[in-house]
């Protein structure tokens, strides 16, 4: 793509890098705004282990970029020199580049052509006399798609184009940046991150020799010689991170570089084996079944005594969660039972269903009240301490509060830019919780109709949310699997929680706040301790996980989903 020059910057005399690009790869005026755009986007990031770019501009009609110097190798070179790199070193590296993609990847970027000869390994910066380490960085962090951009000819074993789009490099793409290389997110650079690992290991690429087009087809239809039969040496935990980060779907991955580096971490530290189980387990109670189709909302009264679901099948059900009994099966409604919430101060039960909110009468099985107005599907719904408001969100991104003896409305709020995904009162505060596709929490003043603060995580859709019973930390639930949780008072991030393969569906804090649960696609339910954000259990279900609640006494948890089964678990005792 262009020749790179060591120079010296004469405004302070540092040594930076200088690449210059061919000017076939800036042919076009569009290219030409990509590139600047990407590169601008790129000089924000400040990371130790993605090189830095300090300006770009051009000369004449050449175009150039102002880097970081780094004095070192590239990885393709360095296993070219010292051969397949001992295990624990090619965790180290790999480790690092997660970091430094994780950095990116918070700032929206996706590299599109990791490989071994876009890493850079160099001594890094030491102010004592102690052993030297080893640091890797990202070359061309958000860049590569423009740089790559009208290649010649003898570039086709290398980078990949189509369309405008950089697909990659055939020893390392993706199978969808194959298919969609617009598409692509920052698990297609886990893919190739993946099988840069398999290169640091085993010192070939997953599918060596052969055409482009055998390679290419290899790529998206074939598991390459495993890493335990190239190394015996490498422990299995190591072999098996390998396999998961070229898992040919994207949802079968590691879902952000985060997850990666966590696991990677928790590996070192058990010296290259699987961590050890959790220490306490779930034990499942009883089930129950009944629904026609997937389950989408769950809950418990207030007495710990009957729980009841709806779902896809557009019906409400009652059950005794003692005797493990239907007591009741509601007259179906029109449309999917999205969301359940049951009156803290009688028998009312509210359902959301389409355009339209259900009052029930638990003891009558009748709906006595209708709430419309929403012109999006209504997704959740939350009373209000006293019970005399029904709060709702819609995917017509407004939430409303209503007059629960008449069924009016009385309040809206209209700031979500996306559906409204769920809802939750701070306790004792008058306060309300939101979250929603548009990547965004929101905390709302009931009494004067203000937004107070946003909790800002760009981590795509925020699928639920939770609030401790203190009402001093929010739980949200996102779209690239990471379950976070932040002050409600700072709106600080105090933790992440990763172990999710798949989105995270649903979530409940113990009623003590010491401890959250977590369900999701995965098909596991998850037990996380609060003060050292480690998980303490973690049950496999027999699929995705839609519905999570906790009894409000603390014993027990349901959570329900694609299976159509409702499962009652004790909740584990703390370990001492």
């Amino acid at each position: 793509m262009g020749i790179v020059y060591k120079a010296r910057r004469r405004s302070d005399n540092q040594i930076v890098a200088i690449k210059v690009i061919r000017q076939d790869r800036l042919q076009h005026e569009e290219a030409v705004r990509r590139f600047r755009r990407e590169a601008q986007a790129t000089a924000r990031l400040s990371h130790p282990n993605i090189v830095k770019v300090f300006d770009f501009d051009k000369a004449g009609e050449t175009h150039y970029i102002v880097m970081e110097y780094v004095p070192g190798v590239t990885l393709e070179r360095y296993v070219e020199q010292a051969g397949p790199l001992p295990f624990p070193r090619a965790c180290n590296f790999l480790r690092q580049a997660a970091l430094g993609l994780q950095h990116a990847h918070e700032q929206g970027l996706v590299h599109r052509d990791i490989k071994p000869s876009n890493l850079m390994v160099a001594p890094a910066p030491t102010v004592t006399d102690g052993p030297t380490i080893d640091q890797v960085k990202l070359l061309d962090m958000g860049v590569a798609r423009v740089l790559q951009l009208g290649g010649a000819p003898g570039d086709s074993l290398s980078t990949l184009t189509q369309g405008g789009a950089v697909i990659g490099t055939a020893d390392y793409v993706a199978p969808e940046q194959l298919e969609d290389p617009h598409g692509a997110d920052i698990r297609a650079d886990l893919y190739s991150l993946g099988c840069t690992f398999y290169f640091l290991l085993t010192g070939q690429v997953p599918f060596p020799g052969g055409t482009l087009i055998s390679k290419l087809d290899k790529q998206r239809w074939q598991t390459p010689t495993s890493v335990e039969d190239l190394r015996p040496d490498v422990p299995p935990a190591v072999a098996a991170l390998a396999r998961t980060l070229m898992a040919k779907q994207a949802a079968d991955r590691f879902q952000t570089p985060g997850e990666l580096a966590a696991a990677l971490a928790q590996i070192i530290r058990h010296n290259y084996t699987e961590p050890p189980r959790p220490r306490v387990e779930f034990t499942e109670v009883l089930r129950l079944s009944g629904h026609l189709d997937a389950i989408l909302s769950a809950r418990w009264t207030s007495d710990s005594r009957h729980i009841a679901s709806g779902g896809k099948d557009s019906v409400l059900i009652l059950w005794d969660a003692a005797k493990g009994k239907l007591v009741r099966r509601f007259a179906k409604h029109p449309q999917e039972v999205h969301a359940i919430a049951f009156s803290p101060v009688n028998h009312g039960l509210a359902t959301a269903s389409g355009l339209t909110i259900r009052l029930w009468d638990l003891q009558t099985g009748q709906d006595f009240r209708r709430f419309t107005g929403h012109s999006g599907a209504i997704k959740c719904l939350a009373f209000s301490a006293d019970g005399k408001r029904l709060i709702s969100g819609s995917d017509d991104k407004t939430i409303r509060v209503w007059e629960v003896n008449t069924g009016r409305e009385v309040q809206r709020f209209t700031k979500h830019s996306g559906g409204v995904s769920a809802l939750a009162l701070v306790p004792k505060a008058n306060q309300l919780v939101s979250a929603g596709r548009d990547q965004t929490i929101r905390l709302w003043d009931l009494r004067t109709d203000q937004e107070l603060r946003s909790y800002d995580a760009h981590a795509g859709a925020v699928l639920d949310i939770a609030v401790s019973a203190d009402g001093a930390r929010i739980a949200s639930a996102h779209f690239d699997t990471v379950v976070r949780v932040w002050d409600l008072e700072t709106a600080s991030q105090l933790g992440e929680l990763a172990g999710h393969k798949r989105m995270v569906s649903a979530l409940a804090f113990t009623p003590d706040g010491t401890r959250l649960l977590s369900a999701g696609q995965d098909h596991t339910l998850r037990l996380w301790d609060l003060a050292s954000f480690t998980e303490l259990a973690c049950a496999t279900q027999a699929a995705g996980i839609n519905a999570l609640a906790v009894s409000p006494d603390g014993t027990r948890v349901v959570t329900a989903g694609a299976d159509k089964v409702l499962v009652v678990s004790a909740l584990p005792v703390s370990p001492s």
